[in-house]
């Protein structure tokens, strides 16, 4: 099912999980999401956590099986970009040259700097140098600050779904 690119999705099962799905202005049921790459015949998701679940606040590199696991997760979505197979490089190039360079997690949310990015920031920066820089993932403001939400990514007239699953 899954492929090298896809958008991962899940909806976790902590407090801040949950207000953060709610930041999705059209559907909450997710509220983290990262890259696929399939590596040595195991799919890999590039990611951006803070908090607790990654101390040293640097870009992750989880087995599938681990992102989307039932112990801390309520759902996971695969969703597949329709991008061609240098589109896909370019998408899995910049996801892959981050984590290489230890991108930090942007605890300000700000989309303005590059330094540090946060889950869905990162994501729709590599998934717009697969469309060659084109800003085609929709940006929201909520009390006046820009941020992206998750269903901003998934529900993009470019991605499809691959399969949804609830636990």
């Amino acid at each position: 099912l899954v492929q090298s690119g896809d958008l991962a999705a899940r909806m976790g099962s902590d407090i801040t999980s949950l207000m953060l799905a709610k930041l999705n202005p059209v559907d909450d049921s997710y509220s983290h999401c990262g890259i696929v790459c399939i590596e040595n015949d195991t799919p890999f998701v590039y990611h951006c956590i803070g908090g607790e679940f990654n101390p040293d606040q640097k870009m992750r590199r989880d087995p599938l099986w681990l992102f989307g696991h039932p112990a801390d997760n309520k759902r996971l979505g695969l969703y597949r970009p329709a991008m061609d197979t240098k589109q896909l490089g370019r998408v899995l190039d910049s996801a892959k040259a981050w984590y290489s360079a230890g991108l930090p997690f942007d605890l300000n949310f700000d989309l303005e700097t590059k330094e540090a990015q946060y889950c869905t920031e990162m994501a729709a920066n590599a998934y717009e140098a697969g469309w060659l820089g084109k800003q085609v993932i929709t940006r929201h403001t909520v009390s006046g600050k820009k941020y992206i939400p998750v269903d901003a990514l998934f529900l993009h007239s470019g991605f499809s779904i691959v399969g949804k699953w609830s636990y």
